[in-house]
């Protein structure tokens, strides 16, 4: 980002202790009015285009992270958990950015699975500056779709499923609001995860 200031901040997350370079003087971006209608994914994985050109986009083979489809906005530290406080407001003084108003109908998904019950359990870390790809995330709590900051989020008359049966989550909801689940079909117990939720409508 031209301008950007960084500053290194210790502070605790989810238990951990992270030293990461935050910006303290640009706002968080806006990502809003998303609509996805009739679309098939598969090969749902943590592939790459750096490297060899032989090597990128490399088909799976068993050797790659899975992955699962994220929405994830993104959210500062509480002040409370970085030590000495969090010493600066970002121009707007927001201090979380909610994807807003996203919706998907007929959306047909298919991902490797074969994650254990206790993945249920992970909790992936806020992102750092430069971090931007799905694998710092690490493993997810659900295979089907987790969402996190996020406002407003339909989903609508789609499927979906696994390669091989996954026993986490198929729907983790984190710091959500107003979630519409409608007429979904999901493969195996299709049950739901939810931390700091609220509004969530099923039919």
């Amino acid at each position: 980002m031209l301008g950007a200031k960084a500053q290194l901040f210790k502070f605790t997350e989810n238990g951990a202790t992270r030293n990461e370079l935050l910006v303290t003087n640009v706002n968080i971006g806006r990502v809003e009015n998303i609509m996805l209608n009739g679309i098939d994914i598969s090969e749902v994985y943590a592939g790459s285009s750096y490297g060899k050109a032989s090597k990128r986009w490399q088909e799976f083979d068993g050797s790659q992270r899975i992955a699962t489809p994220i929405i994830a906005g993104y959210a500062l530290p509480a002040s409370h958990n970085v030590e000495g406080g969090l010493n600066f407001q970002l121009p707007n003084g927001i201090h979380t950015g909610y994807i807003t108003n996203i919706r998907f109908n007929d959306i047909h998904l298919l991902v490797k699975g074969g994650h254990p019950a206790a993945d249920t359990a992970a909790n992936p870390p806020e992102l750092g500056v430069g971090q931007y790809n799905a694998s710092n995330l690490k493993i997810q709590p659900s295979w089907g779709m987790w969402a996190r900051h996020v406002k407003d989020l339909a989903i609508t008359n789609s499927t979906f499923d696994y390669e091989q049966p996954d026993h986490r989550y198929w729907l983790f909801l984190n710091d959500t609001k107003n979630v519409h689940l409608s007429n979904n079909r999901v493969a195996g117990a299709g049950t739901i995860g939810q931390k700091e939720t609220t509004g969530l409508k099923t039919d």
